[in-house]
């Protein structure tokens, strides 16, 4: 639903309230994270109780800085916010119920801590079979900006570029594995920013909360059922994963790039890790599980069309395809 087909004021206020509506109905009931006051049997309680009051400072912080706004300013911002959250619980339910990043992927939100202060929102892990002592991940950022801002992306990935080759790599305090439970605080992870336009991001969301409005029917019509079932096969096809696919790889060629210019051995390690989870999309899409994917060209053109120009290791622009 674009409210730019829409010609009167009144008609793109009720497009504006239906697309509130469906962020809002995702949000009802989140996919459940991990509480850092789980995680007593790794840390300290003190220790703890400060990262929440980290935490609840920058909440309200934020806050503050949202009542100083002309109400039209709060409304929009407050609206981007339930987009952004809406966007990532998709993601992290979507992608792993409908295999996204393959029948091994588990998509695991963070905790709020990490959220907020160390600015992830979902891991993905991957469960390797053949060394089950082995979990590869990848950390994601998710940006659900309602326009395309190239630059400000850039700003994202150079940053992680640069959290990458610190001495501080990025970092995950409060995790809970979806693979066996397990607490843990994640060292090295491999940031990555998934980037989707305005339009697409909340034409995903119409989706998404248009089968969850359908599930939620204690009973259906024959034509409901129809309806439902063809959304479900539109979600586990949708192309979306072909973009993040494509934003992924990219980011994650350059981190090798990067990485191995600088011949430090100290990057061995991470080098290896990024391989790996490198590896694993690209034996995704040579088994054909972009096949159906690729068939929507002219939605992939609007999101897949960013080079990115490296010289001695940085980034210094991009421009399309």
């Amino acid at each position: 639903m674009n409210i730019d087909h829409f010609d009167s004021s009144l008609d793109k206020k009720l497009a504006r309230d239906s697309q509130k509506a469906d962020a809002s109905l995702l949000c009802e009931k989140e996919t459940p994270r991990p509480q850092e006051m789980d995680f007593i049997d790794i840390f300290k309680e003190d220790e703890i109780k400060r990262d929440v009051l980290l935490k609840n400072r920058l909440k309200e912080k934020f806050r503050d800085q949202l009542e100083h706004l002309p109400p039209h300013d709060q409304e929009r911002l407050q609206d981007a916010q339930e987009r952004a959250d809406a966007l990532e619980i998709i993601i992290a339910e979507q992608g792993e119920l409908n295999n996204w990043a393959g029948e091994n992927a588990y998509f695991t939100r963070t905790s709020e801590f990490d959220d907020i202060v160390n600015g992830v929102d979902i891991v993905i892990e991957f469960d390797n079979q053949d060394e089950p002592q082995r979990h590869d991940r990848v950390a994601l950022v998710v940006d659900a900006s309602m326009n395309t801002h190239l630059e400000v992306l850039l700003q994202k990935i150079n940053r992680n570029k640069e959290k990458i080759l610190s001495e501080k790599a990025p970092e995950i305090k409060y995790f809970e594995s979806s693979i066996d439970g397990a607490h843990s605080s994640l060292k090295h992870v491999v940031p990555v920013v998934i980037g989707l336009e305005g339009k697409h991001v909340q034409e995903l969301i119409h989706l998404c909360a248009s089968v969850k409005r359908l599930k939620a029917l204690k009973e259906k019509t024959t034509q409901q059922h129809e309806v439902l079932k063809k959304k479900l096969e539109e979600l586990e096809k949708h192309p979306v994963q072909a973009v993040f696919y494509k934003e992924i790889e990219l980011q994650l060629q350059q981190y090798l790039s990067i990485l191995n210019s600088k011949k430090n051995h100290a990057n061995a390690t991470y080098v290896n890790e990024i391989e790996n989870i490198l590896n694993i999309f690209r034996e995704l899409n040579a088994k054909g599980r972009t096949i159906v994917w690729i068939t929507h060209e002219q939605y992939i053109a609007d999101q897949a069309k960013r080079v990115i120009t490296m010289k001695d290791g940085q980034i210094i622009s991009d421009q399309l395809n």
